[in-house]
């Protein structure tokens, strides 16, 4: 199965995409922060990042979601706005 991360900070939205992807046979692994997700992928390996522009430094969103990006490579990552 493949490997998801995804990172978003609303709880509903969160489930309901964790929902979708099971049920099109990924094996999402979820985190609310930008700081869960970085400890993450750098313990794990996935083969996509789904990450939520806001649920980064809300000063510097694309800015933080770039680290993410960086420290994930090269595992492409998806943003949600």
């Amino acid at each position: 199965m493949p490997q998801v991360l995804l990172v978003e900070d609303d709880a509903y939205i969160r489930e309901t995409l964790v929902s979708l992807l099971q049920d099109e046979g990924y094996q999402p692994r979820q985190v609310s922060t930008q700081h869960e997700a970085l400890a993450l992928v750098d313990t794990a390996t996935f083969d996509l990042i789904i990450t939520d522009l806001l649920a980064h430094d809300k000063a510097r969103p694309l800015a933080s979601a770039m680290m993410l990006r960086e420290r994930a490579a090269p595992t492409p990552v998806a943003i949600l706005t």
